[in-house]
């Protein structure tokens, strides 16, 4: 179940944000990000480098923390700027179970809700539903949120398994069951 997200002020939405990743290439890129305290933002690998020998990775991040609108921001909108951007070595070698980034933000975001990263160490999750909220591509700057239900769990390579995919643009997207 996909929809459309009204409120972004209000946790947990308030507490993700639209990425903007510019690449040597110059051009920007969207992700997803999750705020895990009010400077460290959880993201994917992907957003911010790319795998193999001489990867390209991005040059300047911008977090526009609940961000819901259309178009996208631009450079001359209220952002936070990222300050610094880490990934594991593993996942630029090829190791995609290693596809997770942190983006360290120059100041903080006031916001009074942020995710807590948790681990799963077994199969428990197979069959629960458990939402994942980003910014699809095709929406243009608009949070989405998915309702889905975990269809396995693959600990060899520390993956959820979706009945779906995420879009570009959602990728870093955070999955969570919400309990206020």
């Amino acid at each position: 179940m996909s929809e459309r997200v009204w409120n972004a002020a209000i946790p947990p939405y308030s507490a993700m944000g639209l990425l903007r990743m510019r690449f040597s290439d110059g051009a920007w890129y969207l992700g997803t990000g999750a705020l895990i305290d009010a400077r460290n933002i959880l993201t994917c690998a992907h957003n911010l480098t790319e795998q193999g020998a001489a990867p390209d990775h991005a040059l300047e991040i911008r977090f526009y923390p609940g961000w819901n609108g259309a178009p996208p921001p631009d450079g001359g909108t209220p952002y936070e700027a990222a300050e610094c951007w880490f990934w594991p070595t593993a996942y630029r070698t090829g190791q995609d179970a290693w596809d997770v980034g942190v983006v360290r933000l120059a100041a903080a975001v006031p916001r009074e809700f942020a995710f807590q990263p948790t681990q799963s160490a077994g199969t428990g999750l197979v069959g629960e539903f458990l939402d994942l909220t980003g910014y699809p591509g095709a929406r243009n700057g608009e949070m989405w949120r998915d309702h889905d239900q975990v269809a396995g769990v693959e600990l060899t390579t520390n993956t959820l398994l979706f009945t779906h995919d995420t879009l570009p643009g959602s990728s870093g997207s955070p999955v969570y069951l919400y309990d206020a």
